[in-house]
């Protein structure tokens, strides 16, 4: 799946509209349809508001493997972890730390 392709899909799972996306990126919505087009790829150098308005990581964006069920998720379980009060967050952590019973890179 490549990038354009992951955007229109998390659009579709976040509930968002490509019009929303431009607005928020400050760009016309005929931006997005060249992107679709494949007649620019500009969104490039907007990787970093796209990740953010989508709630993903631009190396998720960037990377080609297939989104399934489990990765759909953790989008959600990251987007609502965000919203949870700082103890909370750190339980949630600290769950998941225990559960891969691996250590989580602080850096």
């Amino acid at each position: 799946m490549n990038t354009i392709d992951k955007i229109i899909m998390l659009l579709e799972k976040n509930k968002k509209t490509q019009k929303e996306l431009t607005d928020w990126l400050g760009l016309d919505k005929s931006t997005f349809s060249a992107w679709k087009n494949g007649k620019s790829q500009s969104y490039n150098k907007y990787l970093s508001g796209i990740a953010s308005f989508l709630n993903v990581s631009t190396d998720y964006l960037l990377d080609n493997e297939e989104f399934d069920e489990t990765d759909d998720d953790l989008v959600i379980l990251n987007r609502n972890a965000k919203k949870l009060p700082p103890e909370n967050r750190k339980l949630l952590i600290d769950m998941a730390k225990a559960m891969l019973k691996e250590e989580f890179n602080d850096n």
